[in-house]
């Protein structure tokens, strides 16, 4: 059944480029030269420093609660009350760095989503537009071929048309701003 499947999509795509109708596209490209990307990369790495931040601090506390039940000299001189309140705290906050590391990485895998389909239809809206321009039938990612001719990229026309909605979108978003009344 697989073989079948296969032997159709070479076909479909044997038939489109003798017939000069695909082009390719080289999503990662997009995804790291576009406005939109980089605007999304950027939001990207702004989120993942915020979550870094908010984790080293409790990891600080953490390294300097140990080093303090670590020294025999230090937990000497506490009382009993005292130590079991440090260990106590120690506990709570590993178990607060377990629940941000935990939401650290649903928070980077979400956003890291959100990027990708963010990008993604980016990209799609876009090589339609350039797939309409050179009358193109297919626009497939480039990542999906073993090997494909230069001549067949379309990426940076893709990049092109991205860049200019990304910024007449920007500009709209702008002036709507500037015109709203200001309480």
């Amino acid at each position: 059944m697989l073989k079948k499947h296969l032997s159709v999509a070479a076909l479909c795509l044997s038939t489109a480029l003798v017939a000069g109708d695909l082009g390719l596209v080289n999503f990662n490209s997009c995804a790291q030269n576009s406005l939109v990307g980089k605007k999304e990369q950027e939001s990207f790495e702004a989120l993942k420093t915020q979550m870094t931040s908010l984790v080293g601090d409790v990891e600080k506390q953490l390294r300097e609660i140990s080093e303090k039940l670590q020294d025999a000299d230090y937990m000497d001189t506490l009382s009993p009350q005292a130590e079991k309140e440090l260990k106590e705290k120690f506990q709570s906050l590993s178990e607060e760095h377990g629940r941000y590391q935990n939401q650290f990485y649903q928070m980077v895998q979400q956003a890291n989503m959100q990027v990708v389909q963010t990008v993604g239809t980016a990209v799609q809206q876009a090589a339609k537009e350039v797939a309409k321009q050179h009358k193109l039938k297919y626009v497939l990612n480039r990542e999906a071929c073993f090997y494909a001719s230069d001549d067949l990229d379309v990426t940076q026309d893709v990049i092109a048309v991205m860049d200019k909605k990304f910024t007449q979108e920007n500009e709209e978003a702008s002036s709507k701003f500037a015109e709203a009344p200001k309480e």
